[in-house]
């Protein structure tokens, strides 16, 4: 019972409440260094840009903040060594499973990868080569206006500018701290925007199959993995997603630890810790990873209320209230700087009237689902609506699987395979809206993209029973599995090239707009167009020549004599009413032409 954990604790609960406080005393520890890298210019900086403080208020409230950090992260540290040692248990003894745990983990997928045929075994190693190669080559060709503001706005500042502002959420804290280390050591847009970013994506799709592999076969796996990993929204963020390449790896560790507590047999220390650490980084990398933990915490909520375990109920308590604790710890200084409505209360989750919500509701589950399962609006499975439907039927094909398995019509390793991965996975596919519903926002497609992954669980589930079924096909089976998957990421990539088009063209406009400016008379340059074309031409002036003194400037300087003028064609300024040298770029799909134009 808890009172009785509580009085005599077991190696579990001490070892678990020991690492919860020395987690958060890291949390204290890092936002402090953080707060350290500050200098008294970079403060007033942070000030102008916020505009909430005078740069002597916010220097102030800077040193207190670091005083309060420091006490917490002592008094973390001194609580998390008190547990160990207060208790009759010696230390020791509290951790002689963690090892144990580790190397049952990594042993249980290696032997699972092992033990596949040598056929199978090359199969995936091929497709994760050529997921890969794929990958690379669109992080080469794709250049994004996210990915550049990230890049010029937070990359290239001071830490604390990454750790503080705030701005919009186009600021994915983490994703960009590491962006920022890896620029130390090289400052280049690709090594520090795309290389941390396809590091992240192979390891998640590696960490996947492997876990799934060892729950289900590689039939399941392969499908489910291979599936999500050529869906349009997967590919473009395993290139260019920042936050939602984290947010997926966050979300397979997340399902394994979470589904591994629901077992009362198992040893569940590591996976405490690992509920702990990927649910404080998971938030920390884009705060919509909060669906996902609302899905987690639910379902091992509801296991052990079912099984009875209340003893554990307080571990689940202890973690999930860390979890929450440890994002806050980690978003002080945005917190501080930006203010808790740039975090909570920005346009992206703005709550909507109820009963515009619930009218629009359905039409927005509509998109959202089609876009999860394969439906582009700008590909050739929209016109057709194939992913909505084909979602709707996943889950009722499945749902008639369980009914199956409950009346004893399935095997009892398939009957294991839909009531444990099955079910769970069909939780974290329909839970997450209750949170949304709760909150009457419509978060974009991309806040959702983990559901796609356990949607292609129960693909996968669905199609193994079938193929058992079928299994006098015998050789012809691997052909129509080929077909199937060549058909499926041909579709995909088609989608992903139809959909960035207009991606591909500011890139091409802004990057002959930078080459010109640089060919001409180096002068001050004033752009009157929209925001994305002036930082993209910015950015590859920046790209193209590194020492470059060019600098657009969007608002005039009290001053100065501008040289060049970006300007919208429409604003009638064209570049055959002028003898001065000029460029004229051409209008692409949803953007109007520009052109520039020099002054004098």
């Amino acid at each position: 019972m808890p009172n009785d954990i509580i009085k005599s604790p077991t190696k579990e609960f001490q070892a678990v409440v020991a690492f919860v406080f020395w987690f958060l005393a890291t949390c204290c520890i890092y936002t402090a260094i953080v707060l350290y890298t500050a200098n008294e210019q970079d403060l007033f900086d942070l000030a102008a840009l916020s505009q909430r403080w005078t740069g002597d208020n916010l220097i102030t409230r800077f040193e207190q903040l670091s005083l309060v950090l420091g006490a917490m992260a002592a008094a973390f540290s001194f609580l998390g060594g008190l547990v160990l040692f207060a208790f009759s248990k010696p230390f020791s003894e509290s951790h002689s499973d963690w090892p144990s745990e580790l190397k049952e983990i990594g042993s249980s997928l290696t032997v699972a990868w092992f033990l596949l045929p040598r056929r199978e075994r090359q199969i995936a190693l091929g497709a994760l080569l050529m997921l890969t190669a794929i990958r690379f080559v669109i992080s080469l060709l794709l250049h994004t206006f996210d990915d550049i503001a990230s890049y010029s706005s937070f990359v290239q500042e001071k830490l604390i500018v990454v750790a503080s502002y705030y701005p919009v959420p186009n600021n994915h804290i983490l994703s960009n701290t590491i962006s920022w280390l890896f620029y130390q050591l090289y400052p280049g847009y690709w090594w520090s925007m795309r290389v941390p970013i396809l590091l992240v994506s192979t390891i998640g799709t590696i960490g996947w199959f492997l876990g799934l592999l060892r729950l289900t076969n590689f039939r399941i796996a392969a499908i489910a993995t291979g599936l999500f990993s050529f869906l349009e929204l997967s590919l473009f963020y395993a290139a260019e997603g920042r936050g939602y390449a984290l947010i997926f790896v966050c979300c397979s560790l997340g399902f394994f630890c979470s589904f591994s507590l629901a077992k009362s047999q198992a040893k569940h220390t590591v996976c405490w810790l690992g509920l702990l650490v990927v649910g404080i980084l998971g938030l920390y990398a884009v705060p919509t990873f909060a669906y996902f933990l609302v899905a987690a915490y639910s379902w091992l909520g509801w296991q052990l209320c079912r099984k009875g375990e209340s003893s554990r109920l307080i571990s689940f308590a202890l973690v999930g209230a860390a979890t929450v604790l440890g994002a806050v710890l980690l978003y002080t200084p945005v917190l501080l700087v930006s203010g808790p409505r740039a975090l909570v209360h920005n346009k992206f989750v703005q709550p909507l009237a109820m009963a515009r919500f619930f009218k629009e509701l359905p039409t927005y589950l509509f998109r959202v689902e089609g876009a999860l399962l394969g439906e582009s609006h700008n590909g050739v499975l929209a016109s057709f609506h194939v992913g909505s439907f084909a979602a709707g039927l996943v889950v009722i094909g499945f749902l008639l699987l369980v009914y199956a398995a409950r009346t004893g019509r399935l095997a009892e390793y398939q009957t294991k395979r839909v009531l444990s991965v099955g079910m769970a996975s069909l939780w974290f596919l329909l839970v997450p809206y209750l949170l949304m519903i709760a909150q009457r926002v419509q978060a974009p497609d991309r806040a959702f993209l983990f559901k796609a992954a356990f949607m292609f669980v129960l693909v996968g589930i669905e199609l193994d029973w079938l193929l058992h079924q079928y299994r006098a096909m015998g050789r012809r089976l691997p052909i129509v599995l080929g077909c199937g998957a060549g058909l499926w990421a041909s579709v995909q990539l088609g989608q992903l090239y139809k959909s960035n088009q207009l991606r591909f063209s500011y890139a091409s406009n802004a990057h002959a707009a930078a080459q010109w400016l640089l060919d001409q008379q180096p002068g001050p340059i004033l752009s009157h167009s929209p925001g994305y074309i002036t930082s993209t031409t910015q950015f590859f002036i920046v790209k193209q020549r590194p020492a470059s003194a060019l600098r657009i400037d969007e608002t005039p300087r009290q001053g100065v004599r501008y040289r060049y003028l970006i300007n919208p064609t429409s604003a009638g300024l064209h570049a055959e009413q002028t003898h001065l040298p000029s460029l004229h770029l051409p209008k692409t799909e949803n953007a109007e032409a520009v052109t520039i134009v020099s002054l004098w």
